[in-house]
């Protein structure tokens, strides 16, 4: 239906802008190291532009696959 496209639409919006804050946070922290793991932070902040796309393939496979979320 046209609400199911609408919301799969608005995912994919809101994929795609988690997207692209979560680099920024990852340029963010590029120089900034974990004080327990002693690791770059950049690599912890990387899940956040990751969760993004994933859900942004989700968004779009609903869309190809049933023309909108079930």
């Amino acid at each position: 239906t046209i609400v199911n496209k609408f919301i799969s639409c608005i995912l994919a919006v809101f994929s795609a802008i988690i997207i692209r804050e979560g680099i920024a946070l990852m340029i963010l922290g590029q120089h900034q190291r974990s004080s327990a793991l002693m690791i770059p932070m950049n690599i912890v902040y990387l899940a956040v532009p990751l969760g993004g796309a994933i859900m942004l393939f989700y968004s779009i496979m609903l869309l190809i696959k049933k023309g909108g979320a079930s």
